[in-house]
């Protein structure tokens, strides 16, 4: 932080934070001193008060800038022109992209699960509720024809034979769909009709499942749509002629983003991250961001031979070591 000297308020400064909301909680503390600042001055320098009122504070990510000077309007253009600071901005938006992208693969590859599953036990669970209502009903009957027979009088014998033939019959079938209900539970990997309804009841979750996964993703594609739109807002904030400026620093500031968003991936997703599925989101969201990831790939060969070629400009040259003929 750069201060003037007693008699002006101007001053500039730079913070850093640990993230976005460490920055937030930076720059009500950086207000509280401009406040400060404004009573102090207001005491003996009263005109720079009027500074200090127009100070630029501005947060980008987890940087807070500060400046107060005479030309707020010019110090603001300058501040969001800044190319470590745009470079910083879009890095997070990508990172931040990324993960929502993720997060919609990982829903994806849960619904396809989800699916499989339901597509599995779907017809065994229907299979298995008609065989049920079926066999009640056919329980329900032989019951009926039990007190049929047990009113029909003993005097008219082929009545009596007539439904001890339907009876015959009818347990038969009750006998047969009862082989096929434990046919189906054996099926449905279960053991009882307690297991069954349990696994209807698991059913209708995974069914409510989708519907939550569904929603979730509606409101990550809008997360998507809403940061691809600042992404390119602030894309195009420098001038053209920054561009290979804004590049180099994006290149440069890259791999600690990248490893920042590999360990906010892994606390998230757990053992369900897969680094394969992190490269399909961040080939997804550069083309949807219309970046080309060669580009950086080739700028990052070059930086380093660069760098490289300049280490070898700057090693001492070696001595080479005079040849003498030996005297004989």
């Amino acid at each position: 932080m750069y201060a003037g000297s007693g008699s002006t308020a101007e001053e500039v400064g730079v913070f850093t934070a640990k993230d976005s909301n460490q920055a937030k909680e930076t720059m009500e503390d950086v207000q509280k001193y401009l406040d400060d600042q404004a009573d102090s001055f207001q005491d003996y320098v009263p005109e720079e008060t009027k500074r200090i009122g127009n100070a630029v504070l501005e947060q980008k990510n987890q940087y807070v800038v500060l400046c107060v000077s005479g030309d707020s309007d010019q110090a603001k253009e300058i501040i969001e022109k800044s190319i470590p600071i745009i470079a910083e901005t879009l890095e997070a938006i990508r990172n931040h992209m990324i993960f929502t992208q993720y997060h919609l693969l990982h829903n994806e590859m849960q619904k396809e699960v989800i699916h499989d599953w339901m597509n599995h036990f779907n017809p065994i669970l229907n299979k298995y509720n008609t065989v049920k209502k079926k066999l009640k009903a056919k329980v329900t009957e032989r019951k009926e024809l039990n007190v049929q027979k047990d009113k029909t009088s003993i005097l008219n014998p082929i009545q009596h034979i007539k439904l001890n033939q339907q009876l015959t019959t009818i347990t038969e079938e009750i006998e047969e769909l009862k082989s096929r209900k434990e046919q189906l539970i054996f099926q449905a990997e279960c053991s009882t009709d307690k297991d069954m309804t349990n696994l209807s009841k698991k059913y209708d979750q995974m069914n409510n499942n989708l519907d939550i996964l569904d929603s979730q993703d509606i409101s990550l594609k809008k997360q998507l749509e809403k940061d691809a739109a600042a992404f390119r807002e602030e894309k195009f904030r420098p001038e053209p002629e920054q561009y290979t400026e804004l590049l180099d620093t994006r290149i440069q500031i890259r791999p600690d983003f990248r490893d920042k968003l590999i360990e906010q991936l892994k606390g998230t997703f757990g053992k369900y991250y897969d680094y394969h599925r992190r490269d399909i989101a961040a080939n997804e969201v550069d083309y949807l961001n219309v970046e080309d990831p060669d580009v950086f790939s080739h700028r990052a060969w070059e930086l380093e031979y660069q760098r490289k070629q300049e280490i070898r400009r700057n090693q001492p040259a070696r001595t080479k070591k005079k040849s003498y003929d030996m005297e004989l």
